[in-house]
C-alpha cells in the first residue's frame, strides 16, 4: 500500500542538496509529490511530501539519515489526513504594513481568533521606494471556517493599526 511522508530538511545551502534528497526517495522507489525549498542567507529549507510503498519505509528512513551525515537536518513524518465534515472556503491574503516588531505574532493571533487556518504563509521586509523604512508584506493562503467571512477577517486584522492594508480573494476550488 502507497503511504504519503512528508520531508522537512535543512541545511547549509550547496550545489546537489535537492539531487541527493531525490535519489535518496528513487532508491527506494518513492515519488516526489509536492515540494517548496529556499535559500535564506545561505541557509536551505525545505519541505516535500512523497509517495512511497509502506514496506520502504525504512528503508527511505535509513536512505535520508545518511544524508544528515552530509549536515543537513532531516525529519520525516506522515501525512495528516483532513478531517471529515469540516467545510472550509480558501482565501488569498496579502497584508502590507509598516514593519514594526511582533507584527506576525498579531497577524496570526487574529486569524487564530477567528478559527481561520493559515495554509500557507510568505513574508518579506522590503524598504519602501520613497522613505526607505521598511514595509512588510506578508502573502497567505487561509481556510476560513463555516460562519466566519472574508469581511470579518479583513475587519479583524486591519483593527491592528491605522496602516494595515489588507485584501483578501477568493481562491476557487480548482487551485
Amino acid at each position: 500500500m502507497q503511504r504519503d511522508v512528508i520531508i522537512t530538511y535543512l541545511g547549509e545551502d550547496r550545489p546537489g542538496l535537492v539531487e541527493r534528497l531525490s535519489k535518496a526517495l528513487l532508491s527506494v522507489g518513492g515519488n516526489w509529490l509536492t515540494s517548496r525549498s529556499i535559500n535564506l542567507d545561505g541557509t536551505f529549507a525545505g519541505i516535500v511530501r512523497v509517495r512511497v510503498d509502506e514496506s520502504r519505509i525504512n528503508e527511505l528512513e535509513q536512505a535520508l539519515a545518511a544524508l544528515a551525515s552530509e549536515h543537513l537536518d532531516i525529519r520525516i513524518a506522515p501525512v495528516a489526513l483532513p478531517k471529515p465534515g469540516i467545510r472550509r472556503s480558501s482565501y488569498h491574503l496579502q497584508a502590507i504594513c509598516a514593519d514594526r516588531l511582533g507584527i506576525v505574532s498579531e497577524i496570526s493571533r487574529v486569524l487564530a481568533s477567528l478559527g481561520v487556518n493559515l495554509e500557507e504563509l510568505e513574508t518579506s521586509a522590503t524598504p519602501a521606494p520613497m522613505s526607505g523604512d521598511l514595509t512588510f508584506i506578508a502573502e497567505a493562503r487561509l481556510s476560513l471556517p463555516d460562519g466566519v467571512d472574508e469581511i470579518q477577517v479583513r475587519t479583524a486584522l486591519e483593527t491592528l493599526s491605522d496602516d494595515v492594508m489588507v485584501e483578501l480573494t477568493a481562491i476557487s476550488a480548482g487551485k
